[in-house]
């Protein structure tokens, strides 16, 4: 192993590190639009404090994105 170069993984990082991108933006989006929604209808106010601000899809959206950033991270452990 000490005689062959190291393998050439640029691409392949590249593009995970797009799917990551690209699927961050649409989650934004999808909870920018619930968070607008919520705040035209209940205002300043309401969208921080009412329980109808609090809706299952922005508990999915929120839930997603954890695990979406969290993902990167899944193998630290067996690198350090």
């Amino acid at each position: 192993m000490k005689d062959r170069a190291p393998f050439k993984l640029i691409t392949l990082f590249r593009a995970h590190n797009l799917l990551l991108s690209v699927a961050s933006f649409v989650l934004m989006l999808l909870l920018g639009e619930e968070v607008i929604s919520n705040w035209i209808k209940l205002g300043s106010y309401g969208i921080l404090c009412a329980e109808e601000a609090f809706t299952q899809v922005s508990a999915k959206v929120h839930c997603d994105m954890t695990l979406l950033n969290i993902t990167p991270f899944r193998d630290l452990k067996y690198t350090c």
